[in-house]
């Protein structure tokens, strides 16, 4: 994967985010809009690895391999992430 700047940045879950597992995947609270977000087992697995110590030139190959789905797949979903500011770096 060709290197950016993007893919050198090393993201965090927001400080405003609390993610709660479930039986289900889990649920996603905003304290900032007191919002509740429900996620599934796979969208929960790739936040895990949202940890304020890899960079998204890690996380991506990483879950891409461990989640079996393609590397375009989960830019798509850190995209959506970082939009609605579930993420910072």
């Amino acid at each position: 994967m060709k290197s950016t700047p993007f893919l050198k940045k090393v993201p965090k879950i927001a400080n405003n985010i609390v993610i709660r597992k479930e039986y289900f995947g889990g649920l996603i609270f905003n304290k900032d809009t007191m919002s509740v977000y429900e996620i599934n087992k796979r969208t929960l697995n790739l936040i895990k690895f949202i940890d304020g110590k890899k960079s998204f030139g890690d996380i991506i190959p990483v879950c891409s391999r461990i989640l079996n789905t393609d590397i375009n797949e989960v830019k798509t979903f850190l995209n959506i992430l970082r939009k609605g500011r579930f993420i910072q770096w």
